[in-house]
């Protein structure tokens, strides 16, 4: 019985250290769809850091489920959790001006606004290719 439940504890152990790695890329961009560079990027859950490249490219390590932070000076920090679907990061960085507070009386309002300003953003990128 001991060594049944060694193996299963070693298996179901491995099991979740064997998680696929993935290599995050992406682009960062601020909003006015230009290259941001220097943008530092986290793996909180591994620790890693790098930083964008001069067009604003990047590429860490990471898991599923593992949240990833951007930090750039002056704009809203930004975390995203990785999935299988997420390993292409596209992200527009806006000022902390931007960002609606909870507290504020006019937050549902003001976050509403605040997606579709990012909506067209992020249209207007597309339309740009700004991506690629």
């Amino acid at each position: 019985m001991k060594n049944s439940i060694l193996v299963i504890s070693f298996l179901t152990t491995n099991l979740l250290y064997c998680q696929e790695i993935l290599q995050v890329t992406g682009r960062i961009v601020d909003y006015n769809l230009l290259n941001l560079n220097n943008v530092k990027i986290e793996n909180l859950n591994t620790g890693e850091i790098t930083s964008s490249s001069e067009n604003g490219n990047f590429g860490i390590k990471a898991r599923q489920k593992d949240t990833i932070s951007f930090f750039y000076l002056a704009l809203k920090p930004e975390k995203i959790v990785i999935t299988k679907d997420k390993s292409s990061i596209r992200l527009i960085m806006v000022e902390d001006s931007w960002v609606c507070f909870e507290s504020d009386k006019y937050y549902i309002r003001q976050k509403r606004r605040l997606q579709k300003r990012m909506k067209k953003l992020y249209d207007k990128a597309d339309k740009q290719s700004i991506w690629k």
